[in-house]
């Protein structure tokens, strides 16, 4: 009975290989079709992507250099040495403003309609908080709240 339930087995197997290998295939294609659409010349993995390539590599021992096409094979075998290291992923490049120091310049803004950006700046320094003038104009822009109004000066007639 073994022998002919491994029989069926591999029978099936084979029916079921093409129909793979031609959807590993479709796969690829749209990888590379998608590339050639990015206008960044490298992309960029979350933490959550990179663990999920590595759980996914660990299922063919890491040896992904023929089917890694996101990434560099250089790239992925870091990744593994690293995880195997117990290093965890972070985000790459520059953290974002905390929300509470947002919600400060914002309300700030608010309240002193006269002050602009580089008051605003300055107010925040007196209290121990260091951001600089760009992020602050860049928030006031973003908030569509305009630096304050140049001073009238008053003609004599």
């Amino acid at each position: 009975m073994d022998r002919l339930s491994f029989s069926i087995l591999a029978l099936a197997l084979q029916w079921f290989r093409p129909r793979y290998n031609a959807q590993l295939q479709i796969l690829e294609a749209q990888i590379r079709i998608l590339r050639s659409r990015i206008d960044a010349s490298r992309i960029v993995p979350t933490p959550k992507e990179k663990a999920e390539l590595l759980r996914l590599g660990a299922s063919l021992d890491h040896d992904v250099a023929e089917v890694m096409h996101v990434v560099q094979p250089e790239t992925y075998r870091k990744w593994v040495l690293q995880s195997r290291r117990g290093v965890t992923f972070k985000p790459s490049g520059r953290p974002r403003t905390p929300m509470g120091t947002v919600n400060l310049v914002l309300r700030m803004a608010e309240e002193n309609l006269r002050w602009g950006y580089r008051k605003v700046v300055g107010e925040l320094k007196k209290l121990g908080i260091k951001v600089s003038k760009t992020t602050v104009r860049r928030m006031l822009r973003d908030s569509d709240i305009h630096p304050a109004p140049l001073p009238v000066i008053e003609l004599e007639q």
